[in-house]
């Protein structure tokens, strides 16, 4: 392991739910149906942390090792609720009109979720590993969040966003998830980035490290 390799925190369906099937071929079918955006980089998931690093004095297993506690000892009273009504994000432009910049399934968690990213994040203060808690609140179907694209690349998706790409995507979205069923299983799932997608559309590549199953305790 090098200082280079990255670590993040997911919350996820499990892969056998059919929620997590449609939502996966949604965000894999949408380069060839509509435009490749920053969530095909991804699966279907909801971040629990940011991407953080290992310092080099500690193993992968080491670290698995700090923070299995604080998962195996934390009471989950519910599990995820996915809103299968997209939700479509705007925000002001620099001549103040309305854009859409984001296109997402609201996720609704208690707080024994974010307890667990705040137990960890105080844990790794001590051990130089910065944790970066997310919000957990909603799993990505399109943005555009590009870097490293082109000028050419930045334009064609401005045309693009222009011409109604992000409202045609959500009533794509809105029509093919009317009557998913909320998943049952649920997984916390630690994983390390392998390989960086930094073209456009190109997928990031994940090599799972640990999984734990949310499992309901009757309160």
């Amino acid at each position: 392991m090098t200082s280079r390799d990255e670590f993040i925190l997911y919350l996820e369906p499990d892969v056998h739910t059919t929620a997590r099937q449609w939502i996966d071929t949604f965000i894999t079918s949408s380069s060839s149906r509509f435009y490749p955006t920053t969530a095909t980089k991804y699966t279907c998931h909801t971040s629990m942390t940011g991407f953080f690093e290992l310092p080099n004095d500690m193993t992968v297993t080491q670290f698995i090792a700090l923070i299995d506690p604080l998962i195996q000892k934390q009471e989950f009273h519910s599990i995820p609720v996915i809103d299968t009504n997209p939700l479509l994000v705007t925000k002001l432009d620099t001549e103040q009109r309305e854009k859409p910049v984001h296109l997402l399934l609201p996720v609704s968690v208690t707080n024994s979720y974010h307890e667990i990213v705040e137990n960890l994040r105080r844990v790794c203060s001590d051990r130089q590993i910065m944790i970066r808690p997310k919000k957990i609140n909603h799993i990505s179907l399109a943005y555009w969040d590009e870097p490293e694209a082109t000028a050419e690349q930045h334009e064609a998706w401005q045309s693009m966003v222009n011409s109604g790409i992000f409202e045609k995507m959500e009533e794509t979205a809105r029509t093919e998830f009317q009557s998913l069923s909320n998943p049952r299983d649920w997984h916390i799932v630690l994983y390390r980035r392998t390989k960086k997608g930094r073209q456009v559309g190109e997928p990031h590549i994940f090599a799972e490290q640990a999984r734990w199953k949310v499992i309901p305790r009757p309160m």
